[in-house]
């Protein structure tokens, strides 16, 4: 954390507080120094909005976990200050099933591409089983010609059929794209953001509509009926420890 703060021992979401029992944490907690770069770059607007967002919630930076599958170098993703994994192929998702079942009081972040997220069945599933994440899929639309911009993705209604609580689209130089990472991040449950990530230094923005206007909002905000719920391993060990020391003392 540098010399400024230092980490928590345990981090301190567990019990899924709610926003207002949270004090907010400077923004600046999340970024070094040497985060100020590519500011025209729309993943770099999605790195600040997520840190925005993150720090209005009064999510810690020892209290997040982002996961991204994205092959880009450099990817704006590193330049954050807390527990981050890169490089994982599309792989994010599994990766994201092992980091709650061994530490549940961590807020994780899985950074997909649009191809990945709409293709696998990972994101269905991951819905169906009520994996407690926050799921960024990055839509570059027409820059890459493999996903829909339109109004009414298709992303959006499968994850909505199978489950997900909230399912939200979003451009990251809107206003407001940090307010609703920040319901995201709160929310109980898995959460499901497409994000159009048209390049504006690289592709010409008149050629693509949804710059101008992009269709962008909240298309659900439901409570998560289901919920993945993992053991703790340290509780485990402690009840195994009890169960084998009342064996010893039966003997």
């Amino acid at each position: 954390m540098g010399k400024d703060r230092d980490w928590l021992e345990k981090p301190s979401w567990e019990g899924f507080s709610s926003a207002a029992e949270r004090q907010p944490v400077p923004a600046e907690a999340f970024n070094p120094p040497s985060a100020a770069r590519a500011s025209a770059c729309a993943l770099s607007a999605l790195v600040r909005a997520l840190t925005e967002g993150a720090a209005a919630s009064g999510v810690l930076p020892e209290e997040l976990v982002v996961l991204t599958s994205l092959r880009r170098s450099p990817d704006p993703f590193d330049a954050l200050r807390c527990y981050r994994v890169r490089g994982l192929g599309g792989r994010a998702l599994p990766f994201a099933e092992g980091v709650a079942a061994a530490r549940r009081s961590t807020r994780i972040v899985c950074v997909l591409s649009a191809a990945r997220g709409a293709t696998l069945g990972w994101i269905r599933e991951a819905a169906r089983s009520g994996l407690d994440a926050c799921l960024l899929v990055v839509n570059g639309g027409g820059c890459s010609g493999g996903a829909s911009t339109e109004p009414d993705a298709g992303l959006a209604q499968e994850t909505l059929r199978a489950g997900a609580g909230f399912v939200a689209r979003l451009s990251p130089f809107d206003e407001n794209s940090s307010a609703l990472l920040g319901r995201a991040l709160r929310h109980r449950g898995l959460s499901v953001v497409d994000a159009i990530s048209i390049c504006p230094a690289h592709d010409d923005a008149a050629s693509f509509e949804p710059v101008d206007a992009p269709p962008g909002g909240v298309f659900s905000d439901a409570p998560q009926t289901k919920v993945m719920r993992r053991s703790d391993p340290a509780e485990d060990r402690m009840r195994q420890f009890e169960h084998e020391r009342l064996w010893s003392a039966l003997r």
